[in-house]
């Protein structure tokens, strides 16, 4: 599955904010976890106006916006 992330540029030590908006590539390999809980989500959690925290997997295509893959993906509460 492939998402458009929209996001808010943050500026301070505890976030590390790089893209305004991203296109992710979710895969079976993906981690997709709801923070502060150890079990898995599927898919379908990730449904828009969900607020999420997304790690890179790899390399990032340089485009507008920028593509990659998650390696994980933590849904904010």
């Amino acid at each position: 599955a492939r998402l458009l992330i929209d996001n808010e540029i943050a500026d301070n030590e505890f976030v590390d904010t790089a893209y305004d908006q991203a296109w992710v590539t979710i895969t079976d390999e993906t981690l997709i976890q709801r923070s502060g809980q150890e079990a898995e989500e599927t898919l379908a959690a990730l449904e828009p106006g969900v607020r999420v925290q997304v790690v890179f997997d790899g390399p990032v295509a340089e485009s507008y916006p920028v593509q990659a893959v998650a390696g994980y993906v933590v849904i904010l509460e």
